[in-house]
């Protein structure tokens, strides 16, 4: 999923054209076109987990045994997700359009996210036995609003040049 994700997120800043920018600038806010493009992929990562989810519980079964925990972190997961690959399209899109340097930005970004996603999926199947796992549910929560902070403050300094 993440790197279907991937490669779906990062068309929306990279295959737009300068003229379309300067056709935003005059039109948007910066945070408003930002919310709504982040808004847009936390919605097409959610279809594309819950088809894979669909897939996977037809040929393997529904493993989880923790819902409530599964989908919470999941949600949290995937909204870091496309937090990170958001912002990182922009600051690939500035750089002019280097898909390449999307990739190698959003490895550091994510793989925190990744880890504990494995964690939090691990006990909700219960493969793993782990008393603190809400700890963990904090801690994606808190480190995607840190992300979302981070590309809020940052990105209307990115919008301008």
């Amino acid at each position: 999923m993440l790197l279907a994700g991937l490669n779906a997120v990062v068309k929306s800043f990279l295959q737009e054209k300068k003229e379309t920018y300067l056709y935003y600038y005059t039109l948007f806010d910066p945070i408003d076109l930002i919310v709504a493009k982040l808004v847009y992929n936390f919605v097409f990562l959610c279809s594309l987990f819950l088809i894979i989810l669909g897939i996977l519980s037809v040929f393997s079964g529904f493993p989880v045994k923790d819902f409530s925990l599964f989908f919470s972190g999941s949600a949290l997961g995937i909204f870091g997700i496309s937090v990170v690959f958001t912002f990182v399209s922009v600051i690939s899109s500035a750089d002019g359009g280097n898909g390449t340097l999307m990739s190698i930005l959003a490895l550091p970004l994510v793989l925190p996210i990744v880890l504990l996603l494995l964690k939090i999926s691990q006990v909700s199947v219960r493969l793993l036995v782990d008393t603190s796992v809400i700890e963990d549910v904090w801690l994606l929560a808190g480190l995607d609003c840190i992300l979302l902070g981070a590309m809020l403050l940052l990105f209307p300094a990115l919008w301008r040049s």
